[in-house]
Order: C-alpha cells, then structure tokens, then sequence
C-alpha cells in the first residue's frame, strides 16, 4: 500500500463553525491544530478499503467514533479532529472515480450525521462539519491522487 497525498484547500477552515445555541451569537472557529496539512489517501486490496488518513502539526490519540460494516472513523480524543476514514467494501477494480467519489461520499457523511448528535463537545461537531465540507469539496482529487 502506498499513499498518495494531497494538500487540504484552507477555505473549507476559514468558515465559522455553527453554533446551535441561537440566543447568543457568537463565531467560534477551530484552533489552527485542528486544520489538516494534508490527507493521505490510498486502496487497501487486501481489506477492499479506501483508506483516508488526516495528518497534522500536532499528533493525537484517537478513539473510534464509528465502525460498521460500510465505514469507520477515528477521531482525536479530545478534539474530535479526523485521523482516519476507511470505507469498506469497495471493489475498485468494477468501479469508476465518479462513482467511487460518490460512494465515499453518501457512506461517511450518512454516518457522520448519525453520529453528530452523540458528540456534545462543540469543539468535535465542529470537527464533524469541517469533514464532512472537506469530504464534498476534496475527495475527487484524493480518488484521483489514489488512482
């Protein structure tokens, strides 16, 4: 397995993350650690996985937020922050990058908002948010750096 590699657009950062509390108005945005540098991203044959790896300034234990048999996510302990995607049971070989992009897509984001409402920190739903813009607006060119 060899990882291909691609830098993470800053815009998706620069946006606030939502407050759900609408008496107080006030723009919270993540600390710049939380920010990826780039992500990683690769097949695994032998597991028929597509793999996303989130690498950072600054390292994190993580926990699982979510494992099933159609993907799991592991996030920073603490912060929530990505560390690891891994879609499964992806057949690559009858499968092209547009319906591969839109599989990665709809089974993480499906399972983030699943999940969002188990996260109470705001710091991790934040988190959430942001991977999931990152996801919609970059997983394309990680399919392609992979292909």
């Amino acid at each position: 397995m060899s990882y291909k590699m691609i830098w993470v657009k800053k815009s998706i950062y620069d946006k606030p993350i939502e407050n759900d509390d609408k008496k107080v108005d006030i723009k919270l945005y993540l600390p710049p650690t939380d920010v990826p540098d780039n992500v990683k991203a690769d097949f695994d044959a032998s597991t028929e996985s597509f793999i996303i790896t989130f690498q950072y300034t600054v390292n994190e234990t993580g926990k699982i937020l979510f494992d099933n048999p159609e993907a799991s996510m592991e996030v920073g302990k603490k912060t929530g922050k990505p560390l690891v995607i891994r879609v499964k049971n992806i057949l690559s070989e009858k499968i092209t990058q547009i319906e591969l992009t839109k599989i990665i897509q709809t089974k993480v984001e499906n399972q983030i908002i699943e999940n969002y409402s188990k996260v109470s920190d705001l710091r991790q739903k934040g988190n959430l948010e942001k991977t999931k813009d990152f996801l919609n607006q970059q997983v394309g060119e990680l399919v392609s750096a992979a292909a």
